[in-house]
């Protein structure tokens, strides 16, 4: 008989145990006490109800509108590049002609990739830098040099080219016929339009000789010669014996703008396919979720 009762003693303070447990099992937004569950669920109304359903829907059937005017608005830019690839590159087959006179900013995007002759000399002491720049894990610098035009015409800003770092001070050069010619000579260049500065391209420090970036207008100011930037075009070589020489590295012409609007093109309309398929599922399904409906739903069935 004490055997019973103690057992019948252990089995009420599990019991008790149980309900306390079971008591404490609460969430967020569910209480299992009836009485306090509709206050509770309410605090998900204002966030999941009517007005974030709208807001919701709103910006749904706005996105295939706007990624689908994004992917017209890159089919006129892919047309635009290619044009004005193919323009460059047709200005790359005439035959070299003299720098014009007076080249204003506004002349450049006509002229750019053109092929011109200038005749001058070349001004080492005002030569500045931009970089530093690799060329095969080697580290150098962009030498860009100032050139007087024996026509009276002014300076022009000339880009010849890489250089590695130790070769920079001209009298440090070999083939000095060809890293610091002297006199007059004439040049074959390519115009080109100045490069934009970009969003985290570095201020230049005036009286400062190094450069981030090819920053024409600053180089212009500084040297007091005309904002045009000119590339050196480039002749057959051996690479390795002019870098130990310290001869610049030339460019050769080739056009070189970045043309990713196809690309773009694809990714605006594809987000607008997605948005429009998912508009039309929503709309096909009929109503959108609700959040409390659905929380009575696992409420009731917890519960049952």
């Amino acid at each position: 008989m004490f055997s019973v009762v103690r057992s019948v003693r252990s089995n009420k303070k599990v019991t008790a145990q149980l309900q306390r447990s079971y008591a404490s099992a609460k969430t967020a937004n569910i209480d299992w006490n009836p009485v306090r569950s509709k206050k509770q669920l309410s605090q998900g109304i204002e966030f999941g109800g009517k007005t974030s359903s709208k807001v919701f829907l709103g910006l749904l059937c706005l996105a295939p509108i706007i990624t689908f005017a994004l992917g017209t608005w890159q089919v006129k830019r892919l047309k635009w590049k290619n044009k004005l690839v193919a323009e460059c590159e047709d200005r790359l087959t005439y035959k070299p002609i003299p720098m014009p006179r007076n080249v204003t900013k506004e002349d450049l995007p006509n002229l750019e990739y053109r092929k011109v002759l200038v005749t001058g000399h070349f001004d080492y002491s005002r030569e500045v830098y931009v970089g530093p720049r690799l060329h095969d894990t080697r580290r150098g610098y962009t030498v860009v040099c100032p050139f007087v035009q024996s026509n009276g015409a002014g300076e022009v800003l000339i880009d010849r080219g890489w250089i590695a770092a130790e070769k920079v001070i001209p009298s440090q050069r070999n083939l000095q016929h060809l890293s610091v010619p002297k006199g007059e000579i004439t040049i074959e260049c390519v115009i080109r339009v100045p490069p934009k500065k970009g969003i985290f391209s570095i201020d230049h420090d005036k009286g400062s000789r190094l450069y981030q970036y090819l920053d024409a207008d600053a180089m212009a100011e500084e040297l007091g010669s005309r904002p045009s930037l000119d590339y050196d075009t480039a002749e057959e070589f051996d690479p390795l014996q002019f870098i130990n020489a310290g001869v610049p590295l030339g460019k050769i012409p080739k056009v070189d703008y970045k043309n990713n609007h196809l690309n773009y093109l694809v990714t605006w309309y594809s987000l607008s396919f997605a948005s429009t398929v998912l508009l039309i599922y929503m709309f096909k399904k009929g109503k959108f979720m609700n959040p409390t409906e659905e929380k009575l739903k696992y409420t009731k069935k917890i519960m049952s």
